[in-house]
């Protein structure tokens, strides 16, 4: 018995012997991972370091609060700022004011879904503004539990004032492509698209829309009386006085229609409308007392004008409004030019 006690005895002491054995193998494999996992932490770390300190982008750290708690040393180039001049800040304290609800959108949006982008201007040491493109980025923080926001922004200022010189580019190349070259006023590619613009508009609105054609009389006797410079001259000091009638305060659109002739479009505007404006127009240009000897009914500059009223539908088109003022036009200049003329449908035309 004594015998089979310690046979058993050595039994268990061996199966204890083997399990520590292997609780002491399978701890130090784990300390072995721990340790490698340590090392691969303080490796990542010292990259991301080496990274922040090095990149010429600016690499902020916020929490949920939009406050600083790291910032890597570009900040001196992109905002001049120094670390602590920034540290437990909030990022709206910096931001223009008309961008700030768009900048805290897309840190919420970062927050919530990972990652969002932002454009903005932020205030620099200076004072000044700059313009800043920002990467917005949420990583888990598990020493404390809760997510914080990497930015990685740079200064696009300069990217920006090129962008700002093409619009306005653009809008002065827009603006020039309708003006006529020589008088200023708008051409007949503006006159085109707004008489389709205001046509559709018409319809819409069952308004009437008229239209004043008016033509210098006799203005080829003028050119070779004077000479082209001349007559030049007397294009432009016409069309000067009478677009400066409708600068400000009307819906009406003064054009070059081609050659001396010009048009005034009068949207939401009745045959009476057209006839004050055109009365308003023929005073205008007697007033500049523009010498005309070559002219068959006066000793000054006149004009011929012709008036027509429609009120636009799906059935017709713009060009049918243009030949009623023409046609109205021309009746001017067979009852002897220096006239006004208004045709007579200003009627609705049934759909």
């Amino acid at each position: 018995m004594f015998k089979d006690f310690v046979s058993n005895g050595a039994l268990a002491g061996g199966v204890i012997g083997y399990h520590f054995f292997v609780f002491v193998v399978e701890s130090n494999e784990t300390q072995n991972q721990l340790k490698h996992s340590l090392i691969k932490v303080k490796e990542t770390e010292e990259r991301f370091r080496l990274l922040a300190e090095y990149s010429s982008d600016m690499i902020t750290m916020h929490n949920h609060l939009s406050e600083y708690i790291y910032i890597s040393p570009a900040v001196k180039e992109v905002i001049h700022f120094e670390y602590p001049e920034l540290l437990g800040r909030k990022l709206e304290t910096f931001i223009h004011p008309d961008d700030v609800n768009r900048t805290n959108e897309m840190f919420d949006v970062a927050l919530k879904a990972g990652s969002a982008e932002s454009t903005y201007r932020y205030r620099s040491k200076f004072g000044d503004y700059v313009w800043i493109e920002s990467t917005l980025k949420s990583v888990p923080y598990q020493e404390e539990g809760e997510k914080k926001v990497i930015i990685v922004s740079r200064n696009i200022t300069k990217r920006k004032q090129t962008e700002q010189k093409l619009q306005e580019a653009n809008k002065l190349l827009s603006r020039l492509s309708y003006m006529d070259g020589l008088t200023g006023v708008a051409n007949r590619r503006y006159f085109d698209d707004t008489l389709h613009k205001e046509w559709s508009t018409a319809i819409e609105s069952l308004a009437p829309m008229t239209l004043v054609m008016m033509d210098i009389d006799y203005f080829k006797n003028y050119n070779d009386t004077y000479g082209h410079v001349i007559g030049d001259l007397c294009l432009q000091t016409i069309a000067q006085g009478v677009n400066n009638l409708f600068l400000e305060h009307s819906s009406c659109t003064f054009c070059r229609y081609g050659g001396e002739e010009f048009t005034l479009i009068m949207p939401d505007a009745t045959s009476e409308s057209g006839l004050q404006a055109a009365q308003k127009i023929k005073d205008t240009v007697a007033a500049l007392h523009l010498k005309h000897k070559s002219s068959r009914i006066a000793d000054i500059v006149t004009l011929s004008m012709g008036i027509a009223t429609m009120y636009p539908n799906k059935t017709t088109i713009p060009d049918s409004l243009i030949k009623e003022a023409d046609s109205a036009l021309y009746q001017s200049k067979l009852r002897g030019r220096n006239t006004i003329s208004i045709n007579d449908k200003p009627r609705r035309i049934s759909t």
